[in-house]
């Protein structure tokens, strides 16, 4: 098998994974039930991963990095602060509300490194939040009467609040609610009428 099959193979593994994961969460999919619905053996997918965690790490790391890329494009952009402030929930929701509440469930509670890591890719955008919050305030799009780093610790202190999976699955939330909440909320607090 040459490279270009290897890495369509190792694509495919990680795609029925991933539609399993939507169904049924992490905990009760089996390198079993991949090999079944990829139509492979078992052995197969070992040749390309060494376990199950290794797959899942592989998949979220997937997803975080394509947020961080569009997160980086919406900031770089021309668009007003307003603007890009729109888009980076758009970003947010189109990649972190592909993931289901079981995977949120499993990821918590069985893979606490995975679930560091989505928690440390938040934090990481601490500085992005603040500089644009100050660009809004200097281009007269955000109110003005609010110190850019106290309304960016602000932002912060409740993204790390509510965007983590123990706040989602103890209050029995989706992804989605939580982040056009945060969005309307952001919106309302900053941006000029």
């Amino acid at each position: 098998m040459d490279n270009s099959q290897s890495i369509s193979a190792r694509q495919q593994i990680l795609q029925r994974f991933e539609e399993l994961m939507r169904v049924h969460g992490i905990r009760y999919d089996t390198i079993e039930m991949v090999a079944d619905k990829c139509g492979i053996s078992k052995k197969t997918i070992y040749k390309y991963f060494d376990s199950k965690q290794e797959m899942v790490a592989v998949i979220i790391n997937t997803i975080l990095d394509s947020l961080g890329t569009a997160i980086s494009t919406v900031y770089n952009s021309d668009e007003k602060p307003a603007m890009k402030l729109e888009h980076l929930f758009s970003c947010l929701y189109q990649l972190l509300g592909s993931i289901s509440m079981p995977v949120f469930y499993d990821l918590n509670k069985d893979y606490p490194k995975i679930d560091s890591r989505i928690r440390d890719f938040i934090s990481s955008q601490k500085e992005l939040i603040s500089k644009q919050i100050a660009l809004g305030m200097e281009t007269g799009d955000f109110h003005n009467d609010i110190d850019p780093d106290i309304a960016m610790e602000i932002a912060m202190a409740g993204a790390e609040k509510v965007a983590n999976t123990d706040y989602i699955l103890k209050n029995n939330l989706t992804v989605e609610q939580v982040i056009n909440s945060f969005k309307n909320f952001m919106k309302h607090a900053l941006i000029k009428d």
